[in-house]
């Protein structure tokens, strides 16, 4: 949830879309930019509640796609595929962590060679810039919030997948300590 607007903001990642998001129909203009055909490197959409009809007493939302991992026109500093994880700072910073899986890490797709590893990136939630903070070592998942109470914006390194190669050999053995 942004602080700053009360938007709300969810991260879609790798969807083969199709009838389960549009019952086999084509989605009507409202949803157009939340119901795709298909989604293979993922995007965040955002709504708003309004306040309830006055006849319904239903709240209603207004849906709108904010990024697509697959639009052509940002820089490379900001290309980025599979978000996962979303929180926003104190300054309004809207930080992604993505998710990548390793068969799809570095490649063959060439949105997936641009995106490079996992990363934490910033995105300005007013103009839709993204800017990548740090990238995660080869073969590791994206970062993600630490929520720890003397420290609200640590940062801790998600864990490898078991099948991924540990650059210090098997993870769970036990390395003498150096001199």
């Amino acid at each position: 949830m942004n602080p700053r607007d009360g938007r709300a903001y969810l991260a879609l990642a790798n969807s083969p879309g199709g009838p389960a998001c549009t019952g086999g129909k084509e989605p009507a203009a409202a949803d157009r930019g939340v119901c795709r055909t298909t989604d293979p490197y993922g995007r965040i959409i955002r709504w708003r509640e309004h306040p309830a009809d006055r006849r319904t007493r239903q709240p209603a939302f207004q849906w709108e796609e904010f990024l697509a991992a697959d639009d052509q026109g940002r820089p490379a500093d900001g290309v980025f595929a599979a978000p996962k994880g979303l929180w926003f700072s104190a300054d309004g910073t809207l930080w992604i962590s993505t998710g990548v899986s390793g068969r799809d890490l570095g490649g063959p797709a060439p949105l997936h060679r641009a995106a490079g590893n996992n990363a934490l990136l910033a995105a300005d939630p007013t103009t839709g810039e993204v800017r990548r903070f740090l990238t995660a070592p080869p073969g590791r998942r994206g970062h993600r919030r630490d929520h720890h109470p003397r420290r609200p914006d640590a940062l801790r390194q998600h864990p490898a997948p078991r099948r991924a190669h540990h650059p210090l050999g098997h993870p769970g053995r036990r390395h003498p300590p150096t001199r």
